[in-house]
């Protein structure tokens, strides 16, 4: 073997092995998932300016998205409104406008990620605030974190 080719041999090891790194990565970003924000969501967790909601009160949350809609419960208590969301953010972000109910006519700004059967969103409770991490110990935050009900 040439030496010329020994040094051409771990090279072209190396680069193959850098291109097909890049390209499993490619693969992975192109077959990733938007989040997939429709249908039943159950309160896991809920904190407001670091309380956390007791299990009695967060029992009783439910959320349902569909279409741009959301309608949450709160035990009786009734909210309906549209929201919006942007995926190319980072946190990605959400517009929640309530329609009916006691948020009716009142929009929040909000930050959101999404695993599989998991949802967790910030909302900014101060007008026209929107949160940049998800930290609800922050005044004017609202932390919830929302498991997907498969009923």
């Amino acid at each position: 073997m040439s030496s010329a080719l020994r040094i051409l041999l771990p090279v072209a090891s190396l680069l193959l092995m850098v291109t097909s790194q890049a390209a499993t990565a490619v693969e992975e970003d192109a077959g990733a998932k938007k989040p997939e924000l429709t249908g039943n969501w159950k309160v896991e967790s809920a904190i407001l300016e670091g309380q956390a909601f007791p299990a009695e009160i967060t029992s009783t949350m439910t959320l349902r998205m569909r279409g741009g809609r959301y309608e949450a419960h709160v035990g009786p208590q009734l909210d309906r409104g549209s929201y919006k969301v942007n995926n190319e953010s980072a946190p990605m972000q959400m517009d929640i406008t309530g329609i009916e109910g006691v948020n009716k006519g009142t929009t929040f700004l909000a930050i959101y990620d999404w695993q599989k059967d998991k949802l967790r969103i910030c909302y900014g409770l101060e007008k026209g605030k929107r949160p940049t991490k998800f930290d609800a110990s922050l005044p004017g935050q609202f932390l919830v974190v929302y498991k997907r009900d498969e009923k």
